[in-house]
């Protein structure tokens, strides 16, 4: 079976609320990639077809991916992240 964003993101259970008085800092979400890495790519000033050349896709796919509309196997979310210039790890501090 081919693991892929969907299968990392989309089958877990939703955080819990943080204890205390109001909502903590907000826990980022794996299922909110698409929506970090289209801004990015955003704030850089590139388009979808500039991003897509880099990866070797079409720029129809990186519009997908970026509307949520599919789902990049990870080893191209990682590609993704990386010509944008994101850390996927960093986006998520263990712990919380």
């Amino acid at each position: 079976m081919a693991l892929t964003m969907t299968t990392l993101t989309r089958h877990r259970p939703p955080h819990p609320t943080p204890p205390g008085p109001g909502p903590g800092p907000r826990q980022f979400d794996p299922r909110d990639l698409h929506v970090v890495l289209r801004r990015r790519r955003r704030d850089l000033r590139m388009s979808q077809r500039q991003v897509a050349e880099r990866l070797g896709y079409s720029r129809e796919l990186i519009g997908q991916w970026e509307r949520g509309v599919a789902d990049p196997h990870w080893t191209n979310a990682l590609r993704w992240a990386a010509v944008l210039g994101v850390n996927i790890l960093a986006l998520e501090e263990p712990g919380g």
